[in-house]
């Protein structure tokens, strides 16, 4: 991703990554959560390339619901683009991300298993996340036409998207829809807003979830706890 100029933000964990070098720690302040340290790190590939990447140390006021006390991320991005604490924020953000992903898993099924060549998952991925584009301005135009309804369900709108195109399909001319390749922004969103004024929304209705149900106490080997085998093998090196 880097050698094509590409950025990323992710979390370190113990086991998945290695390095050659690292700086010493320096204080780059807070956030709303907790405080803020940073290094740099020289990573080795494959090949023995390396990467010079930054490592963001967030300590948190309040452990996380897993008892995480600190979070690690490692990022390529700039420090004159983003300092620390935008990047910390940038990941803390991920759940903005999170329900897209799932709905190209669930409803657009961008993980197909037949697909064994790389690049043919590659592709797929690739289409999926177009149609993910083109469902989310269709999403858009439904909650500007019905900004009082309640929120609708990615696997109803799915569902009839799959079976009804086919007909559609059959009913309607390809050639009818050429006009559109001419349209403006402005013009596509006041025809989607007009069409999803015609529907009937309660049929795509999001179930409500249930009252989350507390995790159970471990009963069998409750006095022994999970030791992690990276932090064992972290524990000898040092």
């Amino acid at each position: 991703m880097s050698d094509r100029g590409g950025y990323f933000v992710l979390r370190r964990h113990a086991s998945t990554l290695s390095w050659d070098h690292e700086s010493d720690w320096q204080a780059a302040g807070r956030t709303a959560t907790g405080t803020l340290t940073e290094q740099t790190l020289t990573l080795i590939g494959p090949g023995g390339a390396t990467l010079v990447v930054r490592r963001v140390r967030l300590t948190l006021d309040r452990p996380t619901e897993d008892g995480d006390t600190v979070i690690e991320i490692v990022t390529n991005v700039p420090v004159a683009v983003a300092d620390a604490g935008a990047i910390a924020d940038l990941y803390l953000e991920r759940w903005t991300v999170e329900p897209l992903f799932q709905r190209l898993t669930t409803v657009l099924q961008c993980e197909v298993n037949t697909l064994g060549y790389p690049a043919a998952a590659l592709f797929g991925f690739g289409v999926a996340v177009a149609c993910g584009n083109v469902y989310a301005v269709v999403a858009a135009a439904a909650r500007v036409a019905h900004p009082t309804a309640a929120p609708l369900s990615d696997y109803h709108i799915g569902l009839e998207i799959a079976t009804i195109l086919p007909g559609l399909d059959i009913a309607v001319p390809a050639d009818t829809w050429d006009v559109i390749r001419e349209w403006s922004a402005a013009q596509m969103a006041a025809w989607l807003i007009a069409v999803a004024r015609r529907a009937k929304v309660a049929r795509y209705r999001a179930a409500k979830r249930g009252p989350k149900k507390p995790k159970p106490r471990r009963t069998r080997f409750a006095a022994k706890k999970h030791v992690a085998t990276a932090r064992i093998l972290k524990d000898i090196r040092t």
